[in-house]
C-alpha cells in the first residue's frame, strides 16, 4: 500500500487511460495488492469531514478487481 510500485502502477494506470489524472486526490493512498484491498476499506470508510467527503484512496490493479468481484462496483 502506498509503495513506490504502487506509485508506478497508477502510473501506468494513467497511461493507459484507466485513471484520469484530475480524479486522483491531492495526497493519494495508492493501493494495486488484493491483500491491502480490506485495509483500504477501512481506510476509505473512515473519512473526516475535513476532506469533505472525499477519501483520498485510490485503487488500481489487483485491490480494483476485488472491489468489483465484491460489489459490482467501477
Amino acid at each position: 500500500m502506498n509503495t513506490r510500485n504502487d506509485k508506478v502502477e497508477l502510473l501506468k494506470a494513467i497511461a493507459r487511460g484507466e485513471v484520469k489524472p484530475e480524479d486522483v486526490p491531492k495526497n493519494p493512498i495508492v493501493i494495486s495488492k488484493r491483500e491491502d484491498g480490506f485495509l483500504g476499506l477501512i481506510m476509505t470508510a473512515s473519512v473526516s469531514p475535513e476532506d469533505e467527503g472525499e477519501s483520498n484512496v485510490i485503487y488500481i490493479g489487483e485491490a480494483k478487481k476485488v472491489l468489483e468481484e465484491i460489489f459490482g462496483v467501477e
